[in-house]
């Protein structure tokens, strides 16, 4: 259900036809490393496109990434930091709603298969949409692919911290706030935390909980 809502959003976007006015092309998309992918960590989207012909693609063909937050399809706060074709190109971000990343397919001939590649510092989950789309007079689409990256719990440190605001600093980074204990500890340290579990680095399944102790008196 999720992917198809956020497929409709993007053929939304593009307004998509669901055929090709001519031509065709077959999409094959990879990830790497596989899931779940540590926070924080450099993702790489490896997608090679065959145009199956029968003719070569025409001016305005592209390939388009997108990038929809996992779950709650709206956009995620991070774009691809670089995309590009087999010979180095680097690929254009565009201005849509969601913002997408095209990789110029004019002119590419029948039979024909290139790889591009896409890195994305993975901070957040999100569902990667792909398609190859001819927008010369009206946008259609020739094919489509998605994979889905899910980023798991990257603990930060939150010693020194009161419980709202490392509730919040878990969040943040795929987490989710524990067992809340109390020991006693200086006037300066009250109401804020003393103690974390596991401690700060550690690379945990998405939404996992860190266990924290608070002072008190």
């Amino acid at each position: 259900m999720r992917k198809a809502v956020a497929i409709a959003v993007v053929a939304s976007a593009l307004a998509l036809a669901p055929e090709a006015a001519s031509g065709a092309a077959s999409l094959i998309v990879a990830q790497s490393p596989p899931n779940p992918v540590a926070f924080g960590q450099d993702v790489t989207v490896t997608m090679t496109v065959t145009n199956t012909g029968p003719d070569a693609f025409e001016p305005g063909t592209a390939l388009s990434l997108f990038l929809l937050r996992y779950e709650s399809d709206v956009m995620a706060p991070s774009t691809y930091t670089a995309a590009s074709g087999a010979d180095g190109r680097p690929c254009t971000p565009m201005a849509t709603k969601p913002p997408s990343t095209d990789c110029d397919l004019s002119g590419f001939p029948a039979g024909a298969s290139a790889t591009y590649t896409a890195v994305l510092n993975a901070r957040v989950s999100v569902d990667q949409l792909i398609a190859v789309v001819s927008c010369r007079v009206d946008c259609a689409t020739l094919a489509t692919g998605d994979v889905s990256t899910i980023v798991g719990c990257g603990v930060p440190a939150v010693v020194g911290q009161r419980v709202a605001d490392a509730r919040r600093a878990l969040k943040a980074q795929n987490c989710r706030l524990g067992r809340v204990t109390r020991r006693s500890a200086s006037a300066r340290r009250r109401g804020r935390v003393v103690a974390q579990k596991p401690p700060a680095g550690t690379q945990l399944p998405p939404d996992a909980k860190v266990a924290v102790v608070l002072g008190g008196r």
